[in-house]
């Protein structure tokens, strides 16, 4: 268990409040230099990981019916190999009416597709030019 300053330490997954915006942004600019949560369509929603107090990860989604489109998974760097990544997506795959979950992950991010591997994802596609410097992605999916 966590332990935080000899007490017992809580962790949870909660909805994205807007008092969680900068620490957000904070970790999203490990994907993207201009990520800003607020730039999120309607129909995206966010969850955060809060552990000790303080949030360490979040997750970007948007459902359309049964199908989950995972738009961005992130842990702090500081947090990274603890199991938040899964227990996030294993949050997501439990959301009400999900049967599969979709994603695209860029090709040269091999920590990213060793995660997804090994929390049942496969690989459906290569798509060439997918980012906007040129590199390709891989369309992957995990029917639940």
């Amino acid at each position: 268990s966590d332990l935080y300053k000899g007490n017992r330490c809580f962790k949870m997954i909660r909805e994205y409040k807007e008092a969680d915006h900068s620490i957000v942004n904070e970790l999203g600019k490990i994907f993207d230099c201009d990520y800003d949560v607020s730039r999120k369509s309607d129909l995206e929603q966010v969850i955060v990981y809060e552990r000790c107090g303080k949030v360490v990860g979040f997750a970007q989604y948007m459902q359309v019916y049964e199908v989950l489109e995972l738009l961005y998974i992130v842990v702090s760097e500081t947090e990274r190999g603890l199991g938040l990544g899964t227990e996030m997506l294993h949050y997501l795959e439990k959301l009400s009416g999900v049967s599969k979950v979709i994603l695209e992950v860029r090709k040269s991010n091999e920590m990213a597709m060793d995660f997804y591997k090994k929390n049942g994802f496969g690989v459906l596609r290569e798509i060439k030019n997918y980012h906007r410097n040129g590199e390709s992605a891989f369309s992957m999916e995990k029917v639940i």
